[in-house]
């Protein structure tokens, strides 16, 4: 309703976004945390619009009672994914023994604890 949106702040988030931003449609926010810090700060209850993207978390995205009067929701027509994986960089690929083989610095990887390949385990 039409006094409903007038009592609530809306935030963007998208991948367009800069965390310098006010989080508005015209300037919204980059990363779902940054979202999270300006909801904390209303002044009124807060409706997050995440935009279509794939948002990498680095860390994991916590709610506690500080984000009371929160919605978080997608964007009409969108299917946003908050992801703690990451995109592995740096594969060269080779042959052995007639086979190709997919080869990455071990380093890359080291601190995961899964390897996906094509959403398989």
């Amino acid at each position: 309703s039409l006094k409903l949106m007038s009592e609530t702040q809306m935030i963007h988030l998208s991948p367009l976004g800069n965390d310098a931003n006010d989080g508005t449609f015209a300037q919204p926010v980059a990363t779902p945390l940054r979202a999270q810090q300006l909801a904390r700060m209303a002044s009124k209850p807060v409706n997050v619009l995440v935009h279509d993207s794939v948002y990498e978390l680095e860390a994991t995205l916590t709610f506690t009672p500080a984000d009371s009067g929160q919605r978080w929701s997608a964007a009409p027509g969108a299917r946003p994914v908050f992801s703690g994986g990451r995109h592995l960089k740096g594969w060269a690929v080779e042959s052995h023994e007639d086979k190709t083989v997919w080869l990455l610095d071990s380093h890359a990887f080291a601190e995961r604890r899964a390897l996906y390949t094509n959403d398989d385990a």
